[in-house]
């Protein structure tokens, strides 16, 4: 997890903010890199463990003790002070089994909990809790989804994000929640982290490898930019919420696979080699009503966004290969 803090100007006279990111995978990263353009600097880098609450609770309380010293002024008196926690982390995927959703619960626990202290502890402050959601998880197999439509999670993913949703609105903290049900996210924020399917799709295509999909050839989905997400969360971040909001972050415009395999093919202009897994329960469509979409959500097209992730793919690949061949 990461800790940012962003002091205002002597012409700005906004509050002073400190953000805590829990999880710095592909969205994670994507928040952190918009929130750096934005004047946000990085104040202290801290381990997350999966497997120890003792360790988290550690963590959290050094935390703790920064933003407090931060919510004070040179005379020890309370300022205008925003406290934000983003929950982006999480180790599993749509397709995980029970037993590695379970530890993410309690963990999501600790840190829900490590918020309301943070509440208690500085109440002139203003708090906000964003959680990073899944409309996939939540709407597996429903299309035209809006925010009419009711959660009926399919798989232990699903349920995991529906839980840590429940969890966040029956907390009685003094905070603003804002969650983000995000569709299918792709993009390159860094070695070792995961890409989505179109990056998976544009690293296998540019090694010449095998990729293996999960549903078949018509299966809709609706595929988003991470660093789009990025810049919406940041957004929020900057600015003072005062309603609680569930935000649909989609792009309205779903996509069959065979449709995303031509798209890859003529972006890179290479030949995919793709092993499909015909499991009927990988097949279920999604799709999101446009209507449903914040009016500030302006996501990337398709073909953009593929020709983006490609070439951060690449300057990757050339970093990693001359690092490999230098003595």
């Amino acid at each position: 997890m990461i800790v940012l803090e962003h002091t205002p100007s002597d012409k700005d006279k906004s509050a002073r903010k400190i953000v805590a990111i829990f999880g710095l995978g592909l969205i994670g990263r994507s928040i952190l890199s918009a929130l750096g353009k934005s004047g946000h600097r990085s104040s202290k880098h801290l381990p997350f463990s999966w497997e120890s609450s003792n360790q988290r609770c550690r963590d959290t309380q050094t935390i703790l003790q920064h933003a407090t010293q931060f919510a004070l002024d040179a005379a020890g008196a309370a300022i205008a002070c925003k406290v934000s926690i983003v929950w982006a982390a999480g180790r599993a995927g749509l397709m995980s089994p029970a037993h590695e959703t379970e530890g993410e619960i309690v963990a999501f626990k600790d840190v829900l909990a490590f918020a309301e202290q943070l509440c208690k502890r500085l109440p002139e402050a203003s708090h906000e809790f964003h959680l990073i959601s899944s409309a996939g998880g939540l709407f597996e197999g429903q299309c035209l989804v809006d925010h009419a439509s009711i959660p009926r999670p399919q798989r232990p993913y699903g349920q995991l994000k529906f839980a840590q949703e429940r969890l966040l609105v029956a907390s009685t903290a003094p905070m603003t929640r804002l969650v983000y049900r995000i569709s299918s996210a792709y993009g390159f924020s860094g070695e070792g982290l995961r890409l989505g399917l179109v990056g998976v799709l544009v690293k296998d295509a540019i090694r010449h490898s095998v990729s293996r999909i999960f549903g078949m050839q018509d299966t809709l989905r609706d595929y988003i930019l991470a660093a789009d997400i990025g810049r919406f969360v940041a957004r929020q971040l900057s600015r003072e919420a005062t309603n609680s909001e569930i935000f649909l972050l989609a792009s309205g415009k779903p996509s069959a696979m065979c449709e995303i395999l031509r798209r890859v093919e003529q972006v890179l202009a290479r030949r995919l080699y793709v092993q499909f897994d015909m499991h009927p329960s990988a097949a279920g469509h999604n799709s999101y009503r446009l209507s449903a979409l914040p009016a500030a959500w302006k996501p990337t097209d398709l073909e953009t966004g593929i020709h983006q992730t490609a070439l951060a793919l690449r300057e990757a690949f050339v970093t990693a290969d001359a690092l490999k061949a230098s003595p």
